[in-house]
């Protein structure tokens, strides 16, 4: 870990596949607490899970970034609040 990230939250989306789990990966290697951001929730939540057993922060958060609906401002499991602008 090389710490250019840390104190940072990235919430990446399609995090539970594909590049997205490798821009995870790579967050969380750099610092970053990491929200694994998808639609699938079982990739998701194994992507998160794959994170924390290497000891980073990270969390799912089911989430389709094609309907604003579905974004909830307020407190994500600790990593720090998450408002939209």
């Amino acid at each position: 870990m090389n710490g250019r990230m840390k104190n940072l939250v990235a919430v990446v989306t399609g995090g539970g596949s594909g590049f997205g789990e490798s821009i995870c990966g790579s967050f969380a290697d750099q610092g970053a607490r990491v929200v694994v951001a998808d639609v699938d929730a079982p990739a998701g939540e194994r992507v998160a899970r794959s994170l924390r057993a290497r000891g980073h922060e990270a969390l799912f958060a089911a989430m389709d970034v094609s309907c604003s609906r579905g974004w909830v401002p307020g407190d994500r499991g600790g990593l720090g609040p998450v408002r939209p602008d």
